[in-house]
């Protein structure tokens, strides 16, 4: 088997050490958001960041519940021909 130089030695060192720390990465993100909705993600203006799938369902409701409550302050829209 050839030998490597000094070169591809310290390339390959550098793709491994990138590997390792992207699969720590996913491996922590994994752990802290397991079961839970990911940082960043909104519904109709909702933050759902850390919620669980029950939690985010029930806050969406609520929020529709709300809206549905509401007296609609914009006049109906009607479309020509109809």
């Amino acid at each position: 088997m050839p030998r490597l130089g000094p070169v591809w030695t310290r390339v390959l060192i550098a793709v491994g050490a990138i590997v390792v720390v992207f699969g720590l990465t996913v491996f922590i993100d994994a752990g802290l958001f397991y079961n839970k909705i990911h940082a960043g993600v909104s519904i109709a203006g909702q933050n759902m960041k850390g919620l669980t799938r029950d939690d985010a369902t029930a806050a969406v409701n609520d929020y529709l519940a709300d809206v549905q409550s509401e007296p609609s302050s914009s006049p109906a829209v009607t479309r020509p021909g109809r």
